[in-house]
């Protein structure tokens, strides 16, 4: 349903080409793929599952799945976090965080996705 915001208001704000059409396609698509994500999946299994690639696009750049990644370390625990593109906030480009949705990985098992799943694992291990 969210994709589908998205794309009308692409639409009714004019600026779409056929490249905004497939980027829609491709946020639309990550978004989507989320959905199918369950707890003590291995790394492998989401990756399968969010189509690790990287899709050129002439008019703008390259978008790559995961977007980027980093590992947050905690005194005694390592969380791996890839960070997808699942929503277009302002067509203009550009890639925000809040563009973003991180998923998150303890020990190579998934362990949860989202901002406020982030932002929980950040407070509760104090990683800085």
């Amino acid at each position: 349903m969210r994709f589908l915001i998205v794309l009308i208001s692409i639409l009714l704000t004019g600026c779409v080409t056929t490249e905004g059409h497939l980027i829609a396609e491709f946020v639309g698509t990550n978004h989507e793929n989320l959905k199918q994500l369950s707890d003590n999946m291995t790394k492998y299994e989401v990756l399968k599952i969010m189509n690790q690639e990287t899709r050129k696009f002439p008019e703008i750049r390259s978008l790559r799945n995961p977007y980027y990644e980093e590992t947050l370390k905690a005194e005694n625990k390592t969380f791996e976090v890839l960070y997808y593109y699942t929503r277009i906030v302002h067509f203009d480009g550009e890639v925000t965080n809040n563009e973003l949705t991180p998923v998150v990985f303890e020990g190579g098992e998934y362990a949860g996705r989202g901002w406020e799943f982030f932002y929980y694992i950040v407070e509760k291990y104090k990683i800085q």
